[in-house]
């Protein structure tokens, strides 16, 4: 922009490359203040943008216009539309007509741009991968085209869509604009985007597991008035309104969950590798290069598979969909990780925690979600900075006294199941007296009623802090006795 209004304006464009800022807007906005001109701004990703660009333009009733697009609800909130400015909301296509735009680029026009029937399954997979972005439709057709129109080779494409988007040169505008959504991010959103590189593509992930693991990492500052989940809440929220994180409806819409859906979450991976925010080691990827605080394994493992990582500033380990985890691992990883503050085992056929779990001092998220689980050491005791404790779907019946010393804990999650009912039979467990010691518990969940031998109405009057409480077995009697306690809360 420089470059041209200085050579329309006969000015030397090295005078102007040396100006100070002020000077350099007032030399622009005098140029423009005697013309009609049309600027257009696209794909918008920063709040300030107007503040530090607006001064160059000043509104001189000549019937001026910038125009801005952007993809986030949150910059276009940013702007005051005025007789100057327009913003206009870019929408993503509709799954029709990104339909109709794939097809117009990669079938040939004799046969009226027509897809072959054994390709339409593999073409919608790929157009909802593109997200209905008309630039990544148009790459992603443009690469098919130069394909033959066989099932083998666009499936290949589709499996190894992450490798292609990064090193295919027909691709690499995708991802240069996209990655403008992730620069354009303050700080302290990136670390959260970048957290969902950690999970699967299109895996759902529950509110409330994240914000526990966003706090567990310490990304969530304390504001006074909020709790850290209202605020972990108040940064996804920004990020859905940026259009980078979906929204998807729980069961029965009991529960909320988000995802990183397509194109979106290879930006996230891609980053991820580049600032080395997660190792990831699965089927696809089991190079142990690098250096990161995190390290993620999705595949199965040899025993000694730790002694080839040779990096000690691991802080956070998730662990899920192995066939079998053996006690040599856990207690390896305990060991030679002694600072670990995050330990996800959800959906892993894990029969026993060690007791070496209870010299794990700084931890604080352990899920054993879905294990295989039947009691807790006593050494879970010492765990003193942990918050989240997720045992629901386990084979637990009771927990160990040894709770009530986690003096840190936040949400106290646990729940079994009776294989003679159901699978699917949510099924709480005991708890023993003093667990009304832990002052700063907002969650509790589940605890059975009627087979618990301690005085549970006493027991959760100390809980003021108290949000969310599940009990199972309930009878009139319990009930009656309950409903004063937790009116205190």
């Amino acid at each position: 922009m420089v470059r041209q209004i200085g050579a329309a304006g006969n000015h030397d464009v090295r005078d102007l490359s040396i100006m100070q800022d002020d000077e350099l807007i007032a030399t622009l906005r005098h140029y423009l203040q005697s013309k009609r001109y049309l600027f257009v701004f696209d794909d918008v990703w920063q709040e300030e943008f107007w503040q530090v660009v607006g001064h160059v333009f000043p509104d001189n009733e000549a019937g001026s216009r910038v125009i801005i697009t952007t993809r986030s609800d949150t910059v276009a909130a940013s702007f005051e539309t005025t007789s100057l400015t327009h913003v206009l909301r870019v929408e993503p296509l509709s799954e029709e007509h990104s339909w109709e735009l794939f097809c117009s680029r990669v079938f040939p026009r004799e046969n009226a741009w027509h897809c072959p029937p054994e390709l339409e399954q593999l073409s919608l997979e790929i157009i909802r991968m593109c997200q209905g972005l008309p630039l990544a439709i148009v790459a992603t057709a443009g690469l098919l085209s130069t394909k033959t129109m066989r099932v083998l080779e666009w499936r290949e494409l589709l499996d190894n869509w992450h490798y292609e988007l990064t090193s295919n040169p027909h691709l690499s505008p995708i991802s240069k604009i996209l990655a403008l959504s992730f620069h354009g991010l303050p700080y302290y959103l990136k670390m959260c985007f970048l957290y969902f590189s950690i999970f699967a593509a299109d895996s759902l992930i529950p509110y409330e597991k994240l914000f526990k693991l966003w706090i567990a990492e310490g990304f969530i500052p304390e504001v006074i008035g909020k709790t850290l989940e209202e605020v972990a809440e108040e940064y996804l929220n920004e990020l859905i309104q940026r259009n980078l994180v979906q929204v998807c409806e729980g069961f029965y819409g009991l529960e909320k969950f988000c995802r990183l859906h397509g194109l979106m979450h290879e930006i996230a991976r891609q980053k991820a590798d580049e600032l080395s925010f997660c190792r990831i080691i699965n089927d696809s990827n089991s190079s142990l290069n690098g250096k990161s605080r995190r390290l993620s394994i999705s595949n199965n493992i040899k025993e000694n598979f730790l002694e080839t990582i040779e990096d000690f500033r691991v802080r956070s380990v998730f662990i899920s969909n192995l066939g079998s985890l053996n006690n040599y691992f856990l207690v390896s990883l305990f060991t030679k990780y002694p600072l670990l503050t995050l330990l996800d085992f959800e959906n892993v056929p894990l029969e026993r925690l060690p007791e070496e779990v209870g010299n794990l001092f700084y931890l604080k998220y352990l899920s054993l979600k879905n294990t295989k689980v039947k009691k807790l050491p006593k050494s879970v005791g010492k765990l003193q900075n942990l918050q989240t404790l997720d045992l629901r779907q386990t084979l637990l019946v009771e927990l160990p006294v040894e709770i009530k010393l986690l003096q840190n804990l936040r949400h106290l999650l646990a729940s079994g199941y009776d294989s003679n009912i159901s699978m699917d039979s949510t099924q709480g467990v005991r708890i023993k007296e003093g667990i009304g010691y832990l002052e700063g518990l907002q969650t509790l969940m589940t605890v059975e009623a009627s087979l618990t031998g301690v005085d549970l109405k006493k027991e959760l009057e100390k809980l003021r802090g108290l949000r969310k409480l599940g009990i199972t077995r309930l009878t009139a009697e319990v009930v009656s006795a309950l409903c004063p306690s937790i009116e205190k809360m």
